[in-house]
């Protein structure tokens, strides 16, 4: 496709902007959690009410500076709009404003939202901890991590890792652990959250 100009790009982000956020029922992802993440949707052209896309908001500095796009119906597909190279890790701007004794960080971003939607059933509110994940899965381990390393000491007093438990997963728990070498990594019942 035609590059887009800088005035396209910013159109088409504040447009995003405008998107609601509904339940995926076939991701099992509520709307609730869904919107802690700024996440938005996009509904069908054809009936108005089946979401067919996610924008996962990503900030830099914690101004949103683009979005991952990714389709709700399988075979999914992602790409980008905006600039989100080099972003925050996802969720990083509510996760430095929640006051929480205790960060996780996920592989990805369908990860966090589920996490936190785990801890919004059953967890104690008083205890929620702060949930972030990776900017692009584990390859992002190292760029999203190094870049935040300080900033993570210095406002969390526990990071837990919980990559998928696959063997990318492993390897990215191993990478991450020379980054955060005080973190603690979960093994999930499950491949991921």
């Amino acid at each position: 496709p035609p590059e887009k100009t800088e005035e396209e790009i910013r159109e088409q982000i504040e447009d995003v902007g405008t998107y609601p956020t509904v339940d995926i029922p076939s991701r099992k992802l509520r709307s609730s959690s869904l919107s802690s993440f700024g996440v938005k949707t996009a509904l069908s052209e054809e009936d108005g009410t089946t979401p067919t896309h996610l924008y996962k908001p990503i900030t830099k500095e914690g101004k949103l500076s683009g979005y991952y796009v990714k389709t709700v119906s399988k075979p999914s597909y992602e790409w980008s709009i905006g600039d989100v190279k080099n972003g925050d890790l996802f969720g990083w701007s509510e996760a430095k404003s929640s006051g929480a004794y205790r960060l996780i960080i996920t592989e990805g971003h369908e990860d966090a939202v589920a996490l936190h939607r785990i801890f919004e059933m059953y967890g104690d509110p008083e205890w929620h901890p702060a949930i972030v994940s990776l900017t692009n899965g584990v390859n992002s381990v190292g760029k999203s991590l190094a870049r935040q390393a300080d900033d993570i000491n210095r406002l969390f007093k526990e990071v837990i890792l919980c990559f998928d438990d696959d063997e990318a997963g492993q390897k990215a728990i191993q990478e991450a652990m020379h980054i955060l070498p005080d973190a603690k990594s979960v093994i999930l019942p499950k491949k991921d959250a």
